[in-house]
């Protein structure tokens, strides 16, 4: 599969010839095709939870230069990869795991980094039925409304979420911070793996009650065609009252 997903990369990439010009840039491409559709909002802040190797935050400060970028990503070694490799006077690199409390947790570490997650797995090290291996590592956690509580930001917000099953629980630790946010992206499940998972019914009900439209599913960047029913999507919610396009 991983093949034919490349070769298909390469065709689209063919299709769009323009896309080439960007690799010189250092930006990762399948990313940056993923967040096209958000170029027509005017973004001012962007907040990337689950930072991973800050390839998100590379593509949406290519696509939003003025705007002030907050990174969250609690692997150290992750952390400590994205502080080195993106040198932006407007990013904010923090090495909190978001959650619902401030406090510690627990960084349950897997060998495809991706994977990571502060949730454990409903059945001891799988997860979808696939057996991961996993180290543990204590890290420090905060809520959103913690964090932004003193922190001074523009508005038109985008909020990225991808934390591998604890998703839900970054929301209800922003209760009060997403009363700012215009634009949120967060990965929501349909089957439960992980203890304490929230799964999408509940997030959009969440959100729902929060003033926020279900706008779709993103695309993920995997270009050879796949139509099984997806176990995970990323969700697009907007703020009506607060979006503004450019």
């Amino acid at each position: 599969m991983k093949i034919k997903n490349y070769l298909f990369f390469l065709l689209y990439l063919i299709c769009n010839p323009k896309l080439l010009f960007l690799i010189p840039k250092g930006l990762y491409l399948p990313v940056y095709i993923q967040f096209q559709w958000l170029k027509k909002y005017n973004i001012k802040t962007i907040v990337d939870v689950g930072a991973h190797k800050g390839r998100v935050s590379q593509v949406l400060h290519f696509m939003f230069p003025k705007a002030t970028i907050y990174a969250f990503e609690p692997n150290i070694s992750l952390h400590k990869t994205i502080k080195n490799k993106l040198k932006m006077s407007n990013l904010h690199v923090e090495d909190y795991a978001l959650s619902d409390k401030s406090g510690k947790k627990v960084l349950y570490i897997a060998e495809n980094s991706a994977l990571s997650t502060t949730l454990p797995f409903l059945s001891p090290g799988i997860r979808d039925g696939v057996r991961i291996k996993t180290s543990k590592q204590e890290v420090k956690s905060i809520t959103l409304n913690e964090y932004f509580k003193k922190v001074k930001i523009f508005d038109n917000i985008f909020l990225k979420i991808d934390t591998e099953g604890a998703e839900g629980l970054v929301l209800k630790g922003g209760d009060k911070f997403l009363k700012k946010v215009a634009v949120i992206h967060i990965e929501t499940y349909f089957t439960q793996m992980y203890k304490g998972q929230i799964l999408f019914p509940e997030i959009y009900e969440f959100l729902i009650s929060k003033g926020f439209t279900f706008e779709g599913v993103a695309s993920e960047s995997h270009f050879y065609p796949d139509f099984s029913l997806p176990k995970i999507v990323n969700s697009v919610f907007v703020n009506p009252k607060l979006v503004r396009s450019s």
